[in-house]
């Protein structure tokens, strides 16, 4: 509701998809206007989540936690990513106004934003912890812990799971989502399954 009201106060916007700000209090009416804004699929195949699932799972933490903020943030810096490509010459995709490419540049500069202004700004303490996992994999265990934090490594895993940057499974730790990109964090395991 709150990300498509946004999009609601737009008059160019309103005209083109054919909604109204009164429409936005409909389900079915907001949801058909996400998904004619946005494209249907971010990455696209049978087995991929609708581009709604695929933000809100990209949008978690490690504590499960995903706020307005980051909805609201993800896709003003999606837009404007889009902009930024249609101004250097590129062409319109499809109908959608907002595309998937656009959609994950977005999500790469909410992951740089918010390491630096949330969770390293209200953390300080653990900067360097946090940037002990710069450009490695995003599955950890013990073992690899024990040598990116050290000795203390448990306890410094307790301490970024209670901020969300890290969180446990059965028998390792992952990294979320929203904090890959920002730290070039690639998907796999940095150590043998």
């Amino acid at each position: 509701s709150m990300i498509m009201e946004r999009f609601a106060f737009n008059e160019p916007i309103r005209e083109k998809y054919g909604f109204s700000r009164d429409d936005m209090k409909d389900e079915e009416i907001r949801q058909a206007a996400f998904f004619s804004i946005f494209p249907q699929q971010i990455d696209v195949g049978d087995r991929k989540p609708d581009t709604w699932n695929w933000i809100a799972g990209r949008l978690r933490d490690g504590n499960s936690v995903r706020t307005p903020r980051d909805l609201q943030l993800l896709a003003q810096n999606a837009a404007r990513k889009q902009r930024e490509r249609l101004a250097l010459g590129g062409e319109q995709e499809g109908d959608t106004l907002i595309e998937s490419a656009s959609v994950k540049a977005g999500l790469a500069q909410l992951s740089e934003d918010k390491i630096r202004t949330s969770l390293i700004a209200e953390n300080p303490q653990l900067e360097k912890s946090v940037r002990a996992f710069e450009k490695g994999k995003a599955e950890h265990n013990a073992e690899s812990l024990r040598g990116l934090l050290g000795k203390e490594w448990e306890e410094v895993v307790s301490r970024l799971e209670r901020i969300g940057f890290i969180e446990r499974l059965s028998d390792s730790w992952k990294i979320p989502m929203i904090y890959r990109d920002g730290l070039l964090i690639t998907q796999g395991a940095a150590f043998e399954k």
